[in-house]
């Protein structure tokens, strides 16, 4: 969860260790402005019961024969799991939304129809389903039937060879992925839109926003980051992307909502910031670094037991990643362990900001 603050500002984020069906039910009724997620897709081992081990020996497995790439199997029970799954999600989402809030919730192109169906059934109304539209990283995934025709026992090789010459090498049905769907749904409204927005500032969008010089569109198309210069998760979403979805459907000062933060995108820039501001606050230009637990509690990041090791693993991520952007670099805290301070070039930058500001 964070506040989307005004440009120039500090921004507050907070993080809840948890499952986000018990956390939800812990928050505040009609308490949030906008919630962006994108949920498990329910798509062969993309489920409720994520494990990136499990994923990772599946994906090892999947140059053999009969082996398929994660996400690809199909089942029509993949579709019902996803709505059972969602159903208690969506029903508290509907609970912490304010009136005339929107959900934007990612989803499988050929599940987005369960997922919308648990969305409606909690009491939202469909507003809309957007496209975001990618192209570097699209693999197309059909298969050709020679190898399966070569392993059949009752053919002989003539035969085997006849079936492949009359298939004449057509594929699974997989055309290339370019677009994967966004949900777009809004909490009923109380009276007009004029109305709603006078007592909860929800249910209109900024139309000033913009990612290619135009109004905001229904097809968005943003290249996924490439993991090596993200955290490396499986289906992590453009920063940019979220971003412009987050400032048109919401507006500085208000609070955001991801029940699912996966690889921390639509807080990402909030929290990077917040990390720099207190390594700028707190150690400027010292000889010594700070620790991620010491980072996350200034920052406020996240709230939960104490004890949790996720808390300074999820820091540590975004550490990390800072490092990689040139903005942070690793020093040893007072007591000699390992720490993080602010590089010189970042040091000088914010200094030159708060000075021009």
């Amino acid at each position: 969860m964070r506040v989307f603050m005004p440009d120039g500002q500090s921004p507050k984020v907070t993080l809840y260790p948890g499952d986000c069906r018990r956390v939800l039910a812990s928050m505040d009724a009609d308490s949030v402005h906008l919630t962006v997620t994108d949920p498990p897709y329910f798509l062969d081992r993309l489920d409720g019961d994520w494990n990136q081990a499990r994923i990772n020996y599946s994906k090892d497995k999947a140059d053999v024969v009969g082996g398929l790439p994660i996400g690809m199997k199909f089942g029509r029970e993949q579709g019902r799991k996803l709505q059972e799954f969602l159903a208690p999600v969506t029903t508290q989402l509907y609970r912490v939304l304010k009136p005339g809030a929107f959900l934007l919730m990612f989803a499988a192109p050929r599940l987005a129809h369960r997922a919308a169906v648990a969305v409606e059934d909690a009491g939202f109304e469909i507003r809309d389903i957007f496209a975001w539209r990618y192209t570097a990283k699209a693999q197309f995934k059909a298969f050709t039937m020679d190898h399966f025709v070569k392993r059949r026992g009752d053919m002989t090789k003539v035969q085997q060879s006849d079936v492949i010459r009359r298939l004449a090498g057509r594929r699974t049905p997989q055309l290339r992925p370019q677009f994967e769907a966004v949900i777009c749904a809004q909490k009923p409204r109380e009276g007009t839109f004029v109305d709603n927005w006078l007592a909860h500032e929800t249910g209109l969008i900024d139309a000033g926003q913009t990612l290619n010089g135009r109004v905001p569109e229904t097809v968005m198309t943003v290249e996924k980051q490439p993991k090596d210069q993200f955290n490396g998760h499986l289906t992590a979403k453009p920063v940019k992307l979220c971003e412009h979805l987050i400032r048109v459907f919401s507006a500085p000062g208000q609070m955001v909502l991801d029940p699912f933060v996966g690889s921390g995108t639509t807080c990402l820039f909030h929290l990077q910031e917040a990390i720099l501001d207190v390594l700028c606050d707190a150690y400027p230009e010292g000889e010594y670094g700070a620790g991620a637990a010491e980072i996350g509690r200034r920052a406020s990041i996240y709230r939960g037991p104490a004890e949790m090791k996720m808390n300074d693993a999820i820091v540590t991520g975004f550490l990390y990643q800072l490092r990689d952007m040139g903005k942070v670099e690793q020093a040893d805290q007072q007591n000699g362990r390992g720490g993080w301070k602010l590089t010189e070039q970042e040091y000088e930058r914010r200094r030159d900001d708060i000075e021009l500001g």
